[in-house]
């Protein structure tokens, strides 16, 4: 059987095609490409795979064609970003878009010059919009309106990598940004900045940590005013060693300079994350967390219980962010006090989040399939 290429890519594939060649196939396992200056050149293929192919011309089977040169344009990306593991997963998020590989040769090859993440990180807080740094790198796309699902798919994707998680959001500024997979933090700028993505509500202390009840009562306490702080120990009377360290400063006894119980919540996890950032948790799920010097508080809100509309993506989820340079005390009190951090004591442990935020995963689920 012959077939035009013309033919089959105007039908199967996006964009014209000038004529070139045609297509036989010759027995079972092989190819012959006759061109319009009638050159003949044979290709040899799989048995396995003839059925497939013809399959494909006939319209049974859908797909589209990588070439191994824009293959390893991802496979680079993904060295650079520091998650060679996610190569597969960019093959897949890339072929249902259409790609200028030319300029995604281009980003690649700038990536690690670029410095678009870090001059927004470069205060001691501020408001960051993750869209708009990522916005530029993204002309490698060649439909405008492609551009947001194509960042939010990336934004979205959660995975394990060893015995280590890797939340939402960090692998989609490690591909669109300077930013790469981080020695101590999350990640890790050019500069060495090592930051931490929190994406909806991030987990700091969790309660399978033994004695964390007894902590979160502690805490309960302090917030309502019913527990004079001369009468306890921190480094005795808590659990947690984020607690113990956190709490035995002297910046701890000014809990009650503040006159309400949410007040002195959001005190006390200002001074959990200043030692989160500085010293590292100790009782975290992961032996990799040894502290970091921005926290990226990323705002996340889940549609739960409704299909999510493509216009709610404007709302702000995975956009909007806030955040603190850790170094210092007073800037992570700072930020706290302007509301540009919040924190949550419950049954499940310590989180810290973009105000506003939710956890729902079914978000996700529904809307990016993932």
């Amino acid at each position: 059987m012959q077939w035009s290429l013309e033919k089959i890519y105007k039908e199967k594939v996006s964009g014209n095609i000038p004529p070139r060649k045609h297509l036989q196939v010759l027995g079972e396992a092989k190819l012959t490409l006759t061109f319009d200056d009638d050159t003949v050149e044979e290709v040899e293929v799989d048995k396995d795979e003839i059925e497939k192919i013809a399959g494909y011309f006939k319209g049974n089977v859908k797909g589209s064609f990588m070439s191994n040169e824009d293959i390893e344009i991802i496979n680079t990306l993904a060295t650079k970003a520091g998650f060679n593991t996610q190569n597969k997963f960019l093959y897949f998020l890339f072929l249902d878009y259409s790609v200028d590989y030319s300029k995604l040769k281009e980003f690649v090859s700038n990536k690690d010059g670029l410095n678009v993440l870090g001059e927004n990180l470069s205060g001691l807080m501020g408001e960051v919009d993750l869209f708009k740094v990522c916005y530029p790198q993204l002309s490698f796309l060649k439909k405008e309106e492609e551009k947001k699902k194509f960042y939010n798919q990336l934004f979205v994707r959660k995975f394990e990598e060893g015995v280590v998680s890797v939340g939402a959001g960090e692998l989609a500024l490690s591909v669109l940004t300077e930013a790469r997979k981080g020695k101590v933090g999350d990640l890790e700028l050019p500069s060495g900045l090592q930051i931490e993505v929190k994406t909806g509500m991030g987990r700091v202390i969790s309660a399978r940590g033994a004695g964390f009840a007894n902590d979160r009562k502690l805490i309960n306490g302090i917030a309502k005013g019913e527990i004079n702080l001369d009468q306890i120990n921190p480094s005795q009377d808590f659990n947690s060693k984020l607690c113990k360290e956190a709490f035995s400063t002297e910046a701890f006894k000014k809990v009650y300079d503040y006159d309400s119980p949410e007040l002195r919540k959001d005190y006390l996890g200002a001074l959990l994350l200043f030692q989160y950032g500085n010293q590292g948790n100790k009782d975290g799920e992961s032996d990799e967390q040894h502290g970091f010097n921005i926290l990226l508080a990323v705002y996340q809100k889940g549609f739960q219980g409704r299909k999510t509309k493509p216009d709610e993506l404007d709302k702000g989820t995975f956009f909007k962010s806030n955040y603190v340079n850790v170094g210092q005390l007073s800037s992570v009190i700072n930020a706290v006090e302007k509301g540009m951090i919040k924190f949550k004591f419950d049954g499940e442990g310590v989180y810290i989040y973009y105000p506003g935020s939710n956890t729902s995963v079914a978000f996700a689920k529904e809307f990016f399939l993932v």
